[in-house]
């Protein structure tokens, strides 16, 4: 990316899929046994799809909306972009 991007009200911001990378906490308040602890941290990360409008793009972060209105939206998913695999503009 060589610039920000940020979308702008009456404007239709572009469409894209983004292939990423999930940060993952597991357990709760109990105690975990050892084994059960190596086998979670050994586990692969969780890889996730996602697609919306483009609403902010800068160097660290990518911010879609699924839904778009006039002075509304859905709510805002911001992904870091170092935890991005694959990125692709979908036609809309």
């Amino acid at each position: 990316m060589d610039k920000a991007y940020s979308y702008r009200k009456g404007t239709k911001p572009p469409i894209i899929e983004l292939h990423w990378v999930d940060a993952q906490t597991t357990g709760g308040s109990e105690w975990m046994e050892s084994e059960e602890t190596k086998a979670v941290a050994k586990s692969k990360l969780p890889c996730m799809y996602s697609v919306g409008y483009l609403i902010h793009e800068d160097e660290t972060q990518v911010a879609i909306v699924s839904m778009l209105g006039p002075s509304e939206s859905s709510q805002v998913h911001k992904i870091p972009q170092s935890m991005i695999i694959m990125r692709r503009t979908l036609d809309g």
